[in-house]
């Protein structure tokens, strides 16, 4: 059953002020960093190479079945579901923008021009 709602990510980019926080009821975080992308064209015809994308699922620890009650793994046990038993658990993503302070504002503007370059412009 869903229970109580932990923080388990939060991403932010300096560069755009994008930020995702991420609330689940599993205990489990698995991250996909797209190791393996390389050369995939996708929407658009746009082409994404290696870590050009992440992943992040909400889930229990994939090895807790055998693990210590008393590990880190062990308090998320993973549950044992019967023929007919019902799993369930919920996720919350929440995408918003940081404060301007917090945003790298620098990141948007055209390289400075050292003294020789901006003679010859």
């Amino acid at each position: 059953a869903a229970g109580h709602l932990s923080l388990v990510a939060d991403l932010s980019c300096q560069r755009s002020g994008r930020r995702l926080t991420i609330h689940s009821s599993a205990p489990g975080v698995q991250l996909y960093t797209a190791n393996y992308v390389d050369g995939v064209e996708g929407k658009n015809r746009v082409v994404y190479a290696q870590h050009h994308g992440l992943c992040l699922e909400t889930q229990h620890f994939p090895s807790s079945i055998g693990a210590d009650p008393a590990s880190p793994f062990g308090r998320g046990a993973c549950p044992i579901l019967r023929p007919g038993a019902v799993y369930s658990h919920q996720v919350v993503y929440r995408l918003s923008v940081m404060q301007a302070e917090a945003v790298d504002t620098a990141a948007f503007l055209p390289p400075a021009q050292g003294p020789d370059e901006a003679e010859s412009a």
